[in-house]
């Protein structure tokens, strides 16, 4: 849930001013320096460089805390790192609408299904499950931006993630078709492309018979389908599956 999501990184805050006020009053009495020296080196008061070494200035900038660390032999670097999924827009939902309705019956879906410990705070947006076929892990993107980036992230969930295939669905929009043409071959060395092997699958109700890269269909800005090209494509499939269904006519 968002909240929860705020109070982790509200928690993380508070570990990480600590862990930094501890290890700069470190350097500082390692390199034999009072607070006095350290004030008149970087312009902060000692009241402040006081609060910073406790973990009791919530209000630090960045800055202030590169000019105590330089002034006592000390650099600070900040990294963002992979942690739980990102928080979803209703783009993203509309997507995940028009993605289960290409689905068949058959299927279980399942909506952000853990991923391996539970210390780990990624899942997958959802899973389809079949009997006979296994389970398949999907995630959703309705921007493909840094296939590089993106890739990596999928790679460590496909890894961890204890699934038997995975699909890559994306919103079928000009801008992802560019994006995907243009990382073909970074892409298609995971995945089968633009599949229809998959399409025809799940529109049967079976899971695909490989990781595949998808498009769906999703409402444009006024109503109407981003693309219509994986609808059609979709409903061919269905009807044809229709057909192979109904029982033979006597002549």
């Amino acid at each position: 849930m968002p909240d929860s999501r705020m109070s982790r990184a509200d928690r993380r805050t508070v570990a990480n001013l600590v862990r930094v006020g501890e290890e700069l009053r470190s350097a500082r009495l390692v390199a034999g320096l009072t607070l006095a020296q350290v004030s008149r080196v970087t312009g902060l008061s000692v009241t402040e460089l006081s609060r910073i070494e406790r973990g009791k200035a919530p209000w630090v900038k960045v800055a202030s805390l590169n000019r105590f660390a330089a002034a006592v032999g000390c650099d600070i670097w900040t990294k963002a790192y992979p942690g739980g999924e990102p928080l979803r827009d209703i783009a993203h939902l509309r997507l995940t609408d028009a993605f289960r309705a290409l689905l068949g019956p058959g299927l279980m879906v399942r909506a952000e299904v853990p991923i391996g410990d539970p210390r780990d705070l990624r899942a997958w947006d959802l899973t389809l499950v079949a009997r006979s076929d296994g389970t398949c892990g999907v995630e959703l993107e309705t921007r493909f931006v840094d296939a590089q980036a993106q890739l990596r992230r999928l790679h460590r969930k496909i890894a961890d993630g204890g699934v038997d295939r995975t699909l890559l669905v994306l919103a079928d929009t000009p801008a992802n078709q560019v994006a995907v043409a243009a990382a073909r071959g970074l892409l298609a060395t995971t995945f089968a492309i633009d599949d229809e092997r998959a399409y025809a699958a799940l529109a049967e109700g079976r899971l695909p018979p490989r990781d595949a890269l998808i498009f769906a269909p999703t409402p444009g800005p006024r109503g109407g389908q981003g693309s219509a090209r994986a609808s059609s494509r979709m409903e061919r499939r269905r009807l044809a599956v229709g057909r192979q269904q109904e029982p033979a006519r006597a002549c």
